[in-house]
């Protein structure tokens, strides 16, 4: 019985003689990447009616089969499929002839095969590393594409075995252990996803990813300029713009930019004092900030502020509209002892004992913010005036004999008292007193 060879629904008759090779593709690690098998057919179309308008009939049939791609192209012999697979057609050829009761033609039939590396013809990657501009943080960039291989028994699968290699290799797990290996980040790196592309070429069936990852030591990235002005009336103004980035992708970078505000807030007016005594600042710079404003970008995971600090006791923040401090001193009273002596006639002997009563000092007052302005930074600035006010040079042994604090029903009003006792002459000590 004779082979029977067919491409989809169509039967080669007569069977034409095949030829088979076979041409293997390697990368430049010498890695297989695919084999073409190559199918000549070498067959005739016989007529033995020489009827022309049948010829042309049936050349138009083989015509019609081999303009479709992917058809399943197989070869039985007795039953049994000695070949099968869906090739591409690359070309059919009728040979010169009369075209009577005959024609010759070849044709040409491929299929890629994977190799070792995956359902792909080619591929490309690279992987670039740029130190940024804060000198402590390095950009790297990743960019992988591929060109799929159509491994389908019907259909064409090559954009989905190009994308499937493509997101194998993707993220930071998959970059080369040695790099970076020139540029150079401040600590201990750790990698953070900034942003993806990814772009498919659905007629050449390639696939293409493009990733981006910041490494930093930290999770947030803080830059920050500062200004030392003085004004007309000779206070100094110190200024700080500063912007936080959180790191990686998503909600994860606002987390991030938020971790990052927390830790930046609590260390501004040390920043502050170092800039002022840096310039020539004199005075004692105020903790608490005169004015703070805050942007934040959830979408981008970015903080943005600018804070004022100055050096005038007598100016307020921004954010309090109002401040009253009074200080009351109750002078401690000597304490003498009288001596009645018989036959003195000056009188008794007065002795001073070396001791007094006690003394007090009180320092009351009231404060009044905005109700948008953060309640610890108002306490901050209290304790501030309480510690510039606090008593010295009236005597030692100063302690706290009454604290009161409290917070009206609008959370926006303070008011405060603080009472020290005292005996001898001065010392003086910063409490925190709210």
């Amino acid at each position: 019985m004779a082979a029977e060879v067919y491409y989809g629904n169509y039967q080669f008759l007569p069977a034409p003689l095949i030829t088979y090779s076979i041409a293997q593709e390697y990368d430049e690690k010498e890695n297989l990447i695919y084999r073409t098998i190559t199918y000549g057919l070498n067959g005739t179309l016989l007529f033995p009616s020489g009827d022309f308008g049948v010829i042309m009939q049936k050349r138009q049939e083989l015509e019609d089969a081999l303009s479709r791609d992917n058809e399943v192209f197989k070869i039985v012999y007795n039953g049994d499929v000695l070949v099968s697979g869906c090739p591409r057609v690359n070309s059919l050829e009728f040979t010169e002839g009369v075209w009577v009761d005959r024609i010759d033609y070849t044709a040409e039939l491929f299929i890629k095969e994977s190799g070792a590396i995956g359902n792909i013809e080619t591929y490309s990657e690279t992987w670039s590393y740029e130190e940024n501009e804060d000198r402590r943080t390095i950009t790297v960039e990743h960019n992988i594409s591929a060109k799929g291989l159509n491994t389908a028994t019907s259909g064409n699968n090559a954009l989905e075995n190009a994308r499937d290699f493509v997101l194998s290799k993707v993220g930071y797990n998959n970059a080369p252990s040695f790099m970076p290996a020139f540029t150079e980040g401040s600590g201990a790196l750790q990698p953070y996803e900034s942003f993806r592309v990814e772009n498919a070429d659905t007629y050449e069936s390639t696939y293409e990813v493009t990733e981006k990852f910041i490494l930093s030591s930290g999770t947030y990235i803080h830059v920050y300029n500062a200004s030392y002005s003085v004004n007309e009336n000779g206070s100094v103004n110190v200024d700080i713009d500063g912007e936080i980035r959180g790191l990686g992708r998503g909600d994860a970078a606002y987390q991030h930019a938020l971790e990052g505000w927390a830790n930046v807030l609590p260390r501004l007016p040390s920043v502050a004092s170092g800039v002022y005594l840096r310039y020539g600042g004199t005075r004692n710079l105020s903790q608490s900030p005169r004015s703070l404003n805050l942007t934040e970008n959830k979408f981008d995971g970015i903080i943005t502020y600018d804070v004022s600090f100055v050096d005038d006791v007598n100016a307020l923040p921004s954010g309090i509209i109002s401040f009253e401090l009074v200080k009351e001193i109750d002078e401690p009273v000597t304490l003498y002892a009288t001596h009645t002596i018989v036959d003195k006639p000056d009188g008794p002997v007065v002795q001073d004992l070396g001791t007094s009563t006690e003394g007090y000092v009180t320092i009351r007052g009231r404060a009044q913010k905005k109700s948008d302005y953060p309640l610890y930074l108002l306490k901050d600035f209290i304790n501030a005036r309480i510690a510039a006010a606090a008593p010295t040079g009236y005597g030692t042994s100063y302690r706290v004999v009454q604290k009161t604090y409290s917070i009206d029903d609008s959370g926006d009003i303070v008011e405060f008292s603080i009472r020290w006792a005292f005996t001898a002459p001065a010392y003086n000590s910063y409490l925190t007193y709210l």
